[in-house]
């Protein structure tokens, strides 16, 4: 038996901006509790990893308990952003502020931010209690219509002249160019009745998810099987495993050890181990040592 870890999987750089954030932090300010709004990133092993190094992940109603008791502390913002909201509370409370969204994230706040203040009806292609999407929600006062699929699009009331649609950084682009299709043309079919409406499109899908699509059906097709790393709510962990699984039917998805079925794969040849952009590669190696000591190859 061979066990190949995916040279493509990891983290993006995104992801890999944050944790380094996170991590100088957590170094420069080992007299200071660190905080963060929820999970820094949708992987349970690399949440423990940091929480294990100092890291306290709590909720936004927490803040006023951390004011009290941890005046001094630092508060991080995790790699989905957060609505403004959040950094007016974190502001109200004079805590010290470390902003860790991801840079992709950013600029499509800012996005966002823009087309709400010139008057367009805004549509998001996304979970609507993503944490990306609630924070994008934030950046335009909640106007906005959130849709996950092409069907949702048949009852969308135009609110604006100018309508823009956008993705969660995310999505699969298939999928959102779908969309966007459908939509173009439910719009162009107004237009013929005179609503003329404009329609604007902003391909927001993350390229590090799009890209790896490519790479991870080549890797998938090359191994016997595939054992998907990644936490259960990662969005483009569960979109990839979806790539893996079309083009290789014995992929399998994992989040710890105990998930691994030995026995469906100790006759496989070459095992493929891949996983999500907030996939850690220490964990994915990890695993591949088990799969060894496991079968002693």
């Amino acid at each position: 038996m061979k066990v190949i870890i995916d040279k493509f999987a990891g983290f993006c750089h995104g992801v890999l901006k944050t944790i380094e954030t996170t991590e100088r932090i957590l170094a420069k300010n080992t007299d200071k509790d660190v905080f963060v709004i929820g999970e820094i990133i949708h992987n349970h092993k690399e949440i423990q990893r940091l929480e294990d190094v100092g890291l306290k992940t709590i909720e936004l109603p927490d803040l006023e308990d951390v004011n009290k008791k941890y005046p001094d502390s630092m508060i991080i913002i995790r790699a989905h952003g957060e609505p403004p909201s959040t950094y007016n509370k974190i502001k109200e409370l004079n805590l010290n502020l470390v902003d860790a969204t991801c840079a992709r994230v950013k600029s499509l706040q800012r996005f966002v931010h823009k087309y709400h203040a010139a008057g367009y009806h805004i549509i998001i292609f996304g979970k609507d209690q993503h944490p990306e999407v609630i924070g994008l929600r934030g950046f335009c006062e909640d106007k906005c219509d959130v849709i996950e699929n092409s069907e949702q699009i048949e009852n969308l009331k135009f609110k604006s002249k100018f309508v823009v649609l956008i993705s969660q950084t995310t999505m699969n682009k298939k999928q959102f160019l779908r969309v966007a299709e459908i939509l173009d043309h439910k719009i162009e079919e107004l237009n013929r009745t005179g609503a003329n409406i404009k329609f604007e499109l902003v391909d927001s899908t993350c390229k590090a998810v799009t890209n790896r699509e490519d790479s991870l059906i080549e890797f998938a097709k090359s191994v016997d099987c595939v054992l998907f790393v990644s936490g259960r709510n990662s969005s483009n962990g569960k979109s990839l495993y979806q790539t893996a699984l079309q083009a290789n039917p014995n992929t399998f998805f994992i989040e710890t050890f105990d998930e691994i079925d030995f026995d469906i794969i100790k006759d496989m040849n070459v095992i493929g181990i891949s996983g999500a952009t907030s996939t850690p590669n220490w964990f994915m190696e990890e695993i591949k040592i088990v799969l060894e000591n496991k079968f002693n190859t």
